[in-house]
């Protein structure tokens, strides 16, 4: 309140405002981790972003603020927006609903005032674009006042699922900041514009042909289409190596000038190429999204010129052949013959703008609100089914992924180092798994997926999947030397073994070939019975006890979903040891037991009487302190509300009376004139 208040005071405080924000020691209150939990400190630095916009709003300074300035107040507010209210996995937290719908007038009111700035400075293009994002504000308000005062388990999510992706306007809104990316153009990093490298080209070059080669080794034939993950991390350590792998998968090489900047494409003829053209899915991490937008023109650039060309030997362009036939299926779909024509050379696609991931993993983790894995499939199709193009940019269209993944037949996940693998690292499952699902529900066909990697110069390695897996969890997981070093750190390590579990039920959801039919019983034998004698239950027990809540909690759903079949002894093992640590240390808020009343009630069968009436307890405990904490948020905010309308109030009264007397002064000038 005092900023605000100060701000309303003092016109020289939004220059020292502005570089508050853009300190790089201050960027924790400037932005907000998609993967932090949403805290009172986050939305308390959040809520005081609006306060300092709607002061900008109130006393109209923008004069005094460069185009720079404006941009990336409204960025950060978009921000905002998007990573506390459109986030699936924080939908799944009651505190998302701390926010009230004044704080977001209020942002929607410093978002008008933005637009009508750079409509001054004649920047209508991105003036339309943050317009386009007020409609975002007005849904949120209106999600607001349709959640119940007091949220039970799973109501959040409930409400956000048939709210978010079934509103196609809703989805093209949240393309504004990046929108108004693509309109400034030298906005892009200019090292970006460089990948990728001629090195990264020519490692590009080798790890294709393996995947080539592995690929005829396996099914016979040439490799139709490739679903590639580019990762924005991967694509700056590797300098564009995922990228490059697409490019030559496509048969076409980048174009350097003489400062080393990628500036467009050629292409390569067939008798140098000498094998057919492949053809390509990219899918788009959150960050190359962010960072390379020139780059995923390229991606376009090149299949547009691809669909096109008459001299390619019939059959070698796979690239045509899959246009037309994505062509034919959207005109079966209800596409008209113009959009059919134009999506039919989309091959880059992504989440919604302004998020992270593809949403899937809260989905998958959340197994209350699914019965079967074909709704997986159907909700990652949801999540990732936007398009990016430079003349759709973030834009969703329902039918286009589906139709351009008709034929796609191989997916890789191109890596730089061996520090993680698909069992410790929850991306690899969401994004090869989400893909080798949706591919699955729309063909009928399991499509073969790779791990690429260049540890070694010169020595590319491609494994699939289920070998790399295999190899992790021998290595690794279900290796009691491993597992002995592991147990010599703390906290971090429980979490790193407890992730463990949770990526391999994604795993089971999505891909389930991947998991070697005695898995689960392995986990159990080791991790609970404890039969390599390490002494892990008792490791927990000191270290994290919340842990082993969570390791017993989503072995108990994988029996439950069927994912394995643990006999009664193990059943009623595994219920009674998790009961007694929730009995004894509390219960902690995890979507696999906490909003899974199914679940709830399958740990209860298993128990003895004695053990029953305590568990159930913490059980009605957990909700309640839920319920309470939740009104004593909204009662807070409710009175800082109120105390921020009413100076609000007070300030338009006061900036209207000024006009009003300033006009009297010019009527009073003119006739004395």
């Amino acid at each position: 309140m005092q900023a605000l208040i100060s701000c309303a005071r003092n016109k020289n405080a939004v220059q020292n405002i502005m570089k508050f924000l853009a300190d790089p020691k201050n960027q924790d209150i400037v932005s907000v981790d998609f993967h932090s939990t949403v805290d009172k400190s986050v939305i308390l630095n959040n809520h005081r972003l609006l306060q300092i916009a709607e002061s900008l709003r109130i006393n109209r300074l923008f004069e005094d603020m460069d185009v720079q300035q404006v941009q990336s107040l409204a960025s950060t507010l978009i921000l905002y927006v998007n990573k506390i209210h459109l986030s699936k996995e924080l939908a799944l937290k009651p505190k998302l609903n701390t926010v009230s719908c004044e704080m977001l007038k209020s942002g929607k009111a410093a978002l008008e005032s933005i637009c009508s700035f750079f409509r001054k400075e004649g920047r209508c293009r991105i003036a339309e674009a943050f317009e386009h994002y007020t409609a975002v504000v007005d849904r949120l308000a209106t999600f607001l006042d349709a959640v119940p005062r007091k949220p039970k388990s799973g109501e959040v999510y409930a409400v956000m699922s048939k709210l978010i992706p079934s509103d196609n306007q809703l989805r093209f809104a949240q393309s504004t900041h990046h929108a108004s990316v693509m309109a400034l153009c030298e906005e892009e990093d200019s090292s970006v514009q460089k990948f990728p490298t001629r090195e990264a080209w020519n490692e590009a070059r080798l790890l294709v042909d393996a995947l080539i080669e592995e690929k005829r080794k396996i099914a016979g034939t040439y490799p139709r289409k490739v679903v590639v993950n580019i990762w924005g991390g991967e694509f700056k350590r590797s300098k564009g190596r995922n990228l490059a792998e697409c490019l030559y998968l496509l048969g076409v090489e980048p174009v350097w000038d003489s400062a080393g900047i990628v500036h467009d494409i050629r292409r390569i003829p067939m008798e140098e190429l000498k094998r057919p053209r492949i053809d390509v899915v990219a899918q788009t991490s959150g960050m190359f999204r962010d960072v390379g937008a020139s780059r995923i023109d390229l991606i376009n650039k090149a299949v547009k010129s691809l669909t096109v060309i008459e001299d390619d030997i019939s059959g070698d362009n796979y690239v045509r052949e899959s246009s037309v036939k994505a062509k034919e299926i959207m005109r079966r779909k209800g596409f008209t013959a113009e959009d059919a024509e134009e999506f039919s050379t989309v091959r880059t696609v992504g989440a919604v703008p302004g998020t992270y991931g593809t949403g899937i993993i809260p989905f998958v983790e959340n197994g209350n609100h699914w019965n079967c894995k074909t709704m997986a499939a159907e909700a990652y199709l949801t999540y990732m089914g936007v398009i990016y193009t430079r003349k759709y940019w973030g834009m969703e269209k329902r039918g286009v992924l589906e139709a351009l993944l008709h034929d796609a037949d191989t997916i890789v996940q191109p890596l730089s180092n061996n520090t993680c693998g698909p069992l410790s690292l929850d991306h690899i499952y969401e994004y090869v798994g989400g893909v080798s699902a949706a591919i699955s529900y729309i063909t009928g066909n399991k499509p073969d997926a790779f791990i690429h990697s260049i540890i070694e110069k010169n020595n590319p390695k491609v494994i699939s999947i289920e070998n790399a897996v295999e190899e992790e969890k021998r290595d690794s997981f279900c290796n009691p030397f491993y597992i002995r070093r592991v147990m010599e750190g703390e906290t971090a390590s429980t979490k790193a073994l407890a992730r463990t579990f949770r990526n391999t039920f994604g795993w089971n959801v999505l891909r389930p070939s991947v998991l070697s039919e005695s898995m689960w019983a392995e986990l159990f034998s080791l991790y609970v019975d404890d039969s390599a004698g390490i002494g892990i239950g008792r490791y927990f027990e000191e270290i994290n006890p919340h842990g082993f809540q969570e390791i017993t909690g989503i072995l108990l759903e994988a029996a439950r979903k069927q994912f394995w079949c643990p006999d009664t002894d193990a059943c009623t093992e595994l219920a009674v040891r998790h009961a007694q640590s929730v009995v004894a240390h509390e219960m902690v808020s995890n979507s696999f037991v906490t909003d899974n009343p199914a679940l709830i009630e399958m740990i209860k069968v298993y128990l003895p009487e004695s053990l029953l009436n305590g568990y159930s307890k913490k059980i009605d405990l957990k909700e309640n302190d839920r319920d309470n904490q939740f009104d004593h948020i909204k009662e807070m905010l409710g009175s800082s509300m109120a105390a921020m309308v009413s100076v609000m109030i007070l300030t338009v009264l006061f900036a209207g009376s000024f006009v009003v007397y300033l006009c009297g002064e010019r009527t009073t000038s003119q006739e004395v004139t």
